[in-house]
């Protein structure tokens, strides 16, 4: 008699995968690269500790005053698991200075990591197990990035939100330890939970968006481990997340398992940690831009119109062609191009609602075109082509296809430590941004992940939000 092996659905060998991987299973690379992200994320969180969208959800957090479980950084209190991964995962996105991944088009850390660490410091979890969680995590937001973009992101739904919010899962419950059943009575959850549109970009609720998934798979995990039900293949069924978030025939289940752990390198090698705090549509522009006014002193008042050619994609993302706001500033490549040939930089000062009202940026933000080009950034990435043309004549060109910060031209160790420097140094004292970054720099030998949340509050200056 022949014997058919029952094959596991996709739902379930994500599960599988995701309870099983292990720290020592993780090449070199991906640890360094898991703690280069946990030191630029909690930077950002820290930063973003005192914007408007940050100060409102961790003040309604506070006001809830649950069990002091996990440090809200930045702000100088505890809360619980998930109303900490809340609020920390909110303030990370305030400034969309976070990292982020291809092919997810979104921002995985700032999720994973808010809901790792609340989650870490209530169970004591080493940084080891930290790690870990997190590349499970990451590995599960790149299988549903191969399996249902770019289509599920032109349909207008946030990543960040929605992929977000089942990596997030993924991690929590390989920290806290579930079987495979719960894992995908986890995923069945989050994926109930799973929401984000693109059209509150420019918004306060875009941000909001890496709060809610990260609570989400903290409350997706908590609830699968205390014997909630959800159907246990959410990923391929009728009326599960492929076929409602991406459309039946649309995408392809396969692919959520194609490259789990075979070895944890594409995931992280998509990863890319921002210079610049807006949309990274906006990055190899930047760049070009800050270039081209560096390199020939140029003046903007001499600058007859300026073209921007980009990949398709950018321009559904890049949706603010004329802003008002810093924040929408973010999300303009012609606010982005024209900040930068006036300032020759784009940090955190580039994105105020004051610069954004500056006479000489707007008027030459009244410069610049944007047209796309599918021969541009064919690989996936954002490029630009950057063409300025003067007044006296001289025409000026310069095409990025892969910003500082990618994979292929990664930051710096010092670099990297500069920025968070810069970051941390809006919510901490100078003693204990130092404390943070030795912290974290041994985030692998941490017996207990609440050093990162005891530094940070021990050091929290409530006088710098």
């Amino acid at each position: 008699m022949t014997v058919t092996q029952r094959r596991a659905s996709a739902t379930e060998a994500l599960a599988e995968f995701a309870v099983s991987a292990r720290f020592d299973q993780l090449p070199a690379a991906a640890v360094q690269r898991t703690k280069d992200v946990f030191l630029d994320c909690t930077g950002v969180i820290l930063a973003g500790s005192a914007e408007p969208a940050g100060r409102i959800v961790t003040e309604l957090v506070r006001a809830a005053g649950a069990a002091p479980k996990a440090a809200v950084f930045g702000r100088g209190f505890r809360t619980s698991a998930a109303d900490a991964a809340l609020a920390n995962g909110t303030m990370g996105h305030a400034l969309d200075y976070d990292d982020l991944q291809h092919p997810m088009y979104g921002h995985p850390t700032v999720v994973l990591m808010p809901a790792i660490l609340a989650v870490g410091e209530e169970r004591g979890a080493s940084g080891a197990d930290a790690i870990a969680a997190y590349a499970v995590g990451l590995e599960v937001i790149h299988g549903l990035a191969l399996a249902y973009n770019t289509r599920h992101y032109e349909q207008g739904w946030h990543a960040t939100a929605t992929f977000g919010s089942i990596g997030a899962a993924a991690a929590v419950g390989h920290l806290l330890g579930l079987d495979t059943g719960s894992m995908r009575v986890a995923f069945g959850i989050a994926a109930s939970e799973a929401s984000g549109l693109r059209q509150n970009f420019g918004t306060m609720v875009k941000p909001l968006h890496a709060g809610l998934a990260a609570r989400n798979g903290v409350l997706a995990v908590q609830l699968a481990a205390a014997g909630f039900t959800a159907d246990l293949d959410i990923f391929e069924s009728r009326f599960g997340f492929g076929n409602v978030l991406v459309g039946p025939g649309s995408y392809d289940p396969a692919q959520l398992t194609a490259s789990l752990g075979r070895p944890f390198r594409d995931s992280f090698h998509g990863l890319a940690i921002k210079q610049y705090p807006s949309c990274g549509a906006t990055h190899p522009g930047l760049d070009a831009a800050i270039g081209l006014a560096i390199d020939y002193d140029l003046v903007p008042e001499e600058i007859d119109r300026v073209e921007c050619v980009v990949n398709p994609l950018a321009t559904k993302i890049l949706i603010y062609e004329r802003p008002t706001t810093g924040l929408e500033g973010k999300f303009s490549l012609e606010y982005c191009v024209a900040v930068a040939l006036v300032d020759r930089r784009g940090g955190l000062d580039q994105f105020t609602d004051e610069r954004a009202a500056d006479p000489r940026v707007r008027s030459l933000v009244e410069k610049i075109g944007k047209t796309a080009d599918p021969a541009i950034g064919q690989s996936g990435d954002f490029g630009t082509r950057l063409t300025v043309y003067l007044k006296d004549g001289r025409t000026l060109s310069r095409q990025v296809d892969l910003a500082k910060g990618k994979s292929e031209v990664p930051l710096t160790q010092v670099e990297l430590h500069a920025k968070f420097r810069d970051a941390a140094k809006r919510a901490l004292t100078p003693d204990a941004v130092e404390q943070a970054l030795a912290t974290l720099d041994r985030l692998e030998t941490l017996a207990d992940v609440s050093a990162i949340g005891a530094t940070v509050l021990g050091g929290f200056d409530p006088a710098r939000v």
